[in-house]
């Protein structure tokens, strides 16, 4: 798989549930099995996951644009801190 960095950090990040830096054959096959599922709920979660860089079950507006600013670095210009803050502003009410 051709992965942006991010992306290939994130997916290696959560598919080691040890934390000990290496990927167990175990946890090399999960992985593999979520990317492969015909489950749309477990592709939503692995997905998720690539987001949530706390791992708290949450993902922020700063994870999300760090993540889409690596994986599109064309679309980087385009998004400032203004850009954050408007955003901010409009989901307040959401």
């Amino acid at each position: 798989m051709n992965l942006p960095g991010i992306i290939g950090e994130r997916l290696f990040a959560i598919s080691d549930h040890n934390h000990d830096g290496a990927l167990t054959l175990t946890e090399f096959a999960s992985t593999i099995l979520k990317i492969n599922s015909s489950d749309p709920k477990i592709k939503m979660q692995l997905i998720f996951d690539i987001y949530d860089f706390d791992m708290d079950g949450k993902a922020n507006i700063s994870d999300i644009i760090t993540v889409l600013l690596h994986t599109f670095p064309n679309v980087s210009k385009d998004i400032t801190k203004d850009h954050i803050n408007i955003f901010k502003e409009e989901n307040k009410a959401v």
